[in-house]
């Protein structure tokens, strides 16, 4: 694994660790498709910065979020 994956890997990790901490800070139960969603999303925004298609992605998490919020 060369030095441009390792970071990769630790942005992933991380990203899904905050998802995973932030959810139960807010009391919302994410299945694990939607936690890899949502890490994904938070991924891409930390290695391609903010575009076009990463805010589609942030969008898209935050309509989940909020629909999952005003479920419980």
């Amino acid at each position: 694994m060369d030095e441009k994956q390792k970071q990769q890997a630790i942005i992933r990790q991380s990203q899904l660790k905050f998802v995973l901490d932030w959810s139960r800070h807010i009391g919302v139960k994410l299945t694990l498709v939607e936690q890899i969603r949502i890490s994904t999303a938070l991924t891409y925004y930390c290695l391609d910065g903010y575009n076009k298609d990463t805010v589609r992605m942030l969008e898209e998490a935050d309509k989940l979020i909020i629909d999952k919020f005003t479920e419980e």
